[in-house]
């Protein structure tokens, strides 16, 4: 067991700048604080292949950091903190006419308003300019090494479309109905990726549980040795950055679901 001098050598330390706190990035925007989206391999994503895009060792059903290239095992999976969500529908030029997103509409959008009516199925949205409309959610946070750790690491964005939301759904009322509200970035889930199949064939999923088992097994402690909790910090920072707008996402240049064929 780790001594009390051992864990408090774990907390960053923290220095009063005064008049110079948060200087030099003035600037700055939302483009320098970009942060990658976890991407789950199928059986036809281009890494799993033997073309152009191609990655070593990849396989479906493991997730990849869309940045840095960097894989991880779906079964063994990552730990994920949560810290803020949005709601968007994606707009998409389709793959013939060159592929690509075209911009983002919130959910009380007109445009989104107006693909729904005109909708003959649920979930298959056109504009009036033939591009897609996709439903979407986002869940920005940061991973962990180790259930132990007390330092945040590398920020992620985890997207939820099509056979995907219903995951996203299920934990989020599972989170959110908790007894006491603890704060989203409070909780720390494990995701891994599951085979799953319909009528249309075999594909992978996510899988989103509290890493502990239990909600409240899992929940980040407020304070550590007297000090207010650095992951608790960071989450706070990090959902503030996405509601100000400063956070954005990048290396999403394709609709996942659609390039890797997953089945509807």
């Amino acid at each position: 067991m780790s001594s009390k001098k051992e864990s408090e050598s774990q907390l960053p330390t923290v220095y009063d700048y005064g008049n110079h706190a948060g200087r030099g990035y003035e600037g700055t925007s939302g483009d320098d604080y970009a942060i990658p989206f976890l991407s789950l391999l199928q059986q036809m994503s281009p890494e799993c292949g033997q073309s152009e895009g191609a990655i070593e060792g990849a396989k479906a059903g493991m997730f990849l950091n869309s940045v840095t290239k960097e894989l991880y095992d779906g079964k063994k999976g990552i730990i994920f903190v949560p810290c803020a969500t949005q709601h968007v529908f994606i707009e998409w030029r389709p793959r013939e006419a060159g592929g690509g997103i075209v911009g983002r509409h919130g959910v009380e959008s007109p445009s989104v308003a107006k693909a729904r009516s005109a909708a003959v199925n649920y979930g298959s949205y056109k504009t009036d300019s033939g591009n897609d409309l996709i439903e979407t959610f986002y869940m920005f946070g940061y991973m962990l090494e180790n259930s132990e750790d007390t330092v945040p690491g590398s920020m992620i964005v985890v997207p939820f479309t099509s056979t995907k939301i219903k995951k996203y759904r299920q934990v989020m009322q599972t989170l959110r109905t908790f007894r006491g509200r603890p704060p989203l970035f409070a909780n720390r889930l494990r995701i891994t990726s599951v085979l799953e199949k319909n009528n249309k064939g075999n594909f992978f999923n996510v899988e989103l549980r509290p890493l502990n088992g239990g909600v409240g097994e899992s929940l980040i402690p407020p304070m550590i040795n007297g000090a207010q909790n650095p992951l608790l910090l960071a989450g706070e920072t990090l959902m503030e950055q996405v509601v100000q707008g400063t956070a954005t996402i990048s290396g999403e240049t394709s609709h996942e679901d659609r390039t890797q064929q997953i089945p509807f």
